[in-house]
């Protein structure tokens, strides 16, 4: 027999602006950290591909 479930978001009261709200939130967190590591990323990623292209050589 089947259970029914309760969705992970409640539409009702305005419970799903809040998740549209946090979500937002969350984005604009990660895309201002993306843009402070970003160069230090940049050269772990270019260390790493530089490796990896030289052991497949």
């Amino acid at each position: 027999m089947a259970r029914w479930r309760q969705p992970l978001i409640d539409t009702r009261g305005g419970q799903l602006f809040q998740w549209i709200g946090v979500t937002l939130l969350l984005s604009l967190a990660f895309l201002a950290l993306l843009q402070v590591a970003g160069p230090g990323l940049r050269a772990i990623v270019e260390t790493v591909r530089s490796a990896v292209t030289s052991m497949v050589r």
